[in-house]
C-alpha cells in the first residue's frame, strides 16, 4: 500500500513537470504562453540571472494575462517550451511600455542567448528585431528549452505573453498596427474638425477643452502602443517615456473641466474650481514621474477620478430624463466606453472572447465615445444658434416696432417745439410791452407726451416743478402730472416772465410766490401763496435772480 502511494505521488510529480512544459507544433498558429508559466518577485531588484535559475520561490500563473499592477519590484517569469515543428516561433511581450526587460534562453542549464536593456527606457536599436514590442525567437528542436524573462516598469505592469507562427503575427500585427493608425488618425480629424468648428462659432470654451482632449488621447495611443518609440523617438526614450505618462493625465485632467463646461456647471464655481485644481493635481502627479521615477498616482487619485466620473454619469442621466439632447449624447458616450472596458475586462480574465472585438475594444469604445460627443457637441451649437436665431427676429421686431414709434414721436415733438417757440417770442414780446399780440396768447400751456399720451397743461396752473432722479414732476392746483424730461429741458422752453428757477430741483410760478426768508446761517426760503403754504430752500447760484425780482 505504501508503494502504491509512492508510485501515484511521483506519476503526479511526472505529470505536473510534464504539465508545465509547453508543447508546440506547425499547427499552432497563437497561443498564449502565461498559463504554462511562473514568476517570481524581486523587491530588491538585485538577483541576478544566476540566483533566479537556482530559486525555488517562483509562483504558478493563474490569469490570462500576468498583471502586477503598480509593483516597485522585478519580476522573473520563467517558461519552458518545446517547439517540435520544422518553423521557428516568435514570442511576443505584447505590452509596448514596459521599462526594462531582458530575456535569456537556457538549455540543459546553460545560457545559450541573451537579450538585455531592450524595454522602452533604452534605445530601439538595442532589440534584435525591430519591433515596437519585444519579439523573441524560439527555435525548433527536439528538446525544450527554458526561458527567462526580467521586467520592471513604474507603470502599470502587465505580461500578455503569446507564441506566434511567423505568418499569423505578421497577419496579425498588420492588422494592430492598421487599427492603431486610423485610431490616430480619426481622434486628429476629429479634433482638427471640432477646432475648426470652434474658430467660427466660438461659442463656448468646452469645444476648445474637447479638442486638447482629442489630442492628447490620440498621442498617448501612440505613445502607449510604442509606434512614437519606434518612428518618431527611438532614441530619446526619458522624453517618450515622459510625453506617455503626461499625455494620459492630462486626458484625465481635461475630462473633468469639458464635463464641467459641458454640461454647464461652470456656472457653479464650486465645480470649475474642483475641476482646475484636480487638473493641477494631476500635472504635479506627471512631473513626480518624470523627475522622479516614482509613482504615486494612488488611491486617492483613484477615488476622486471615480467620484468625478459617477457624479458626471449621474447629472447627465437627471438631464437626459428631463430632454436635454446633449446630455443623452453625453451618456451615450460614456456607456459605449464603459461596454468596452467591460469586454476588454471579460477578455484579460479569460472570461468570455469575441474576435477582434475584444482585443480592440477599449479603442472601438473610445471611438464611438469621440463621434457622439462631437456629434453632441454640434447638436447643442445647432440649437444654440437655432434660439439666437429667433431671439434676433423677436428683437429685430421689437426694434422695428420702437423705431417707429420714436420716428412719431419725434415728428409730433418737432411740431410741439415749434409751437412752444413761437410762444415764447410772444410771450416775450408781451412781456415787454410789445403785446399787440396778447390776446391770442392770452392762455399758453406746457405740452409734452408720455406713455403715448400727449399732455397740454395751461402755464398759469402750474405752481411749481420739482426734479425727482430722472423725472420732473409739474405740480399744479388740481393734480400732478410726471415727465421724463429733465429740468433743464423745461426751464429751456418756458417763458422767464412766468417762472423762475431757486434751486437746482425745483422752478416755480412768479405769480406764486409769496415772500422770501432769510435763515440763520446765510440760508434762504422761498414761501409760496398755494393751498399748501409750500416752502422750498433757495440755492446760492439762483439767489441774486430771484432776489432781483421780488425787489
Amino acid at each position: 500500500m505504501k508503494r502504491t502511494i509512492i508510485t501515484i505521488i511521483c506519476l503526479l510529480g511526472v505529470s505536473a513537470a510534464r504539465a508545465s512544459v509547453m508543447k508546440v507544433s506547425d499547427h499552432d498558429l497563437k497561443i498564449s504562453v502565461v498559463p504554462y508559466a511562473s514568476y517570481l518577485k524581486d523587491p530588491t531588484k538585485k538577483l541576478t540571472i544566476t540566483d533566479v535559475i537556482a530559486s525555488d520561490n517562483f509562483n504558478a500563473c493563474t490569469d490570462p494575462i500576468l498583471k502586477f499592477g503598480y509593483i516597485e519590484a522585478s519580476v522573473w517569469v520563467k517558461f519552458t517550451i518545446l517547439n517540435s515543428g520544422s518553423r521557428e516561433k516568435l514570442l511576443q511581450l505584447a505590452e509596448a511600455s514596459i521599462d526594462n526587460v531582458e530575456f535569456y534562453q537556457i538549455k540543459n542549464g546553460t545560457i545559450i542567448s541573451s537579450e538585455k536593456e531592450i524595454g522602452d527606457r533604452s534605445p530601439f536599436k538595442n532589440r534584435k528585431i525591430p519591433h515596437r514590442t519585444c519579439l523573441f525567437k524560439i527555435p525548433s528542436d527536439p528538446a525544450p528549452y527554458t526561458y527567462y524573462l526580467r521586467m520592471q516598469s513604474g507603470n502599470y505592469l502587465t505580461a500578455p505573453l503569446i507564441l506566434w507562427s511567423y505568418e499569423t503575427f505578421v497577419s496579425d500585427d498588420n492588422i494592430a498596427l492598421a487599427f492603431s493608425w486610423v485610431f490616430f488618425a480619426m481622434l486628429m480629424v476629429m479634433a482638427i474638425y471640432n477646432l475648426v468648428v470652434f474658430v467660427s462659432v466660438r461659442e463656448k470654451l468646452y469645444h476648445l477643452f474637447y479638442v486638447f482632449l482629442n489630442i492628447s488621447m490620440a498621442l498617448h495611443h501612440i505613445c502607449w502602443k510604442g509606434l512614437a518609440y519606434q518612428y518618431f523617438f527611438p532614441e530619446s526614450t526619458a522624453f517618450t517615456h515622459g510625453l506617455t505618462a503626461f499625455l494620459l493625465l492630462l486626458s484625465l485632467g481635461i475630462v473633468p473641466i469639458f464635463s464641467t463646461y459641458y454640461l454647464e456647471l461652470d456656472r457653479f464655481l464650486i465645480f470649475k474650481a474642483v475641476s482646475y485644481i484636480f487638473f493641477i493635481y494631476l500635472i504635479f502627479i506627471t512631473l513626480h514621474l518624470i523627475f522622479f521615477e516614482s509613482n504615486i498616482m494612488s488611491m486617492p487619485t483613484i477615488i476622486i477620478g471615480i467620484t468625478y466620473f459617477i457624479f458626471f454619469l449621474g447629472y447627465s442621466m437627471v438631464l437626459a430624463a428631463r430632454g436635454s439632447k446633449p446630455a443623452r449624447f453625453y451618456l451615450s458616450s460614456w456607456l459605449f466606453l464603459i461596454l468596452a472596458l467591460i469586454l476588454t475586462i471579460s477578455y484579460t480574465s479569460g472570461f468570455f472572447y469575441i474576435p477582434i472585438v475584444s482585443e480592440y475594444s477599449p479603442h472601438i469604445g473610445m471611438m464611438m465615445q469621440t463621434i457622439l460627443l462631437s456629434f453632441g457637441l454640434s447638436d447643442k451649437i445647432g440649437t444654440m444658434r437655432r434660439e439666437l436665431a429667433v431671439i434676433k427676429v423677436d428683437l429685430e421686431k421689437k426694434v422695428e416696432k420702437r423705431t417707429e414709434e420714436l420716428h412719431a414721436a419725434l415728428v409730433e415733438m418737432k411740431e410741439i417745439n415749434t409751437s412752444l417757440t413761437s410762444a415764447n417770442r410772444d410771450l416775450e414780446k408781451a412781456h415787454s410791452g410789445k403785446g399787440a399780440d396778447l390776446p391770442r396768447l392770452s392762455n399758453p400751456a406746457f405740452s409734452f407726451r408720455e406713455n403715448r399720451k400727449q399732455y397740454l397743461v395751461p402755464l398759469e396752473d402750474i405752481i411749481y416743478f420739482s426734479s425727482q432722479g430722472k423725472h420732473t414732476v409739474i405740480h399744479t392746483k388740481d393734480q400732478d402730472f410726471e415727465t421724463s424730461q429733465v429740468m433743464k429741458s423745461i426751464e429751456e422752453k418756458l417763458p422767464p416772465s412766468m417762472f423762475i428757477r431757486i434751486h437746482k430741483q425745483y422752478m416755480v410760478n412768479i405769480k406764486f410766490i409769496s415772500h422770501l426768508q432769510h435763515d440763520s446761517g446765510g440760508m434762504y426760503t422761498l414761501f409760496l401763496k398755494d393751498e399748501d403754504d409750500s416752502s422750498f430752500p433757495v440755492g446760492r447760484a439762483f439767489l441774486p435772480d430771484l432776489k432781483s425780482l421780488i425787489q
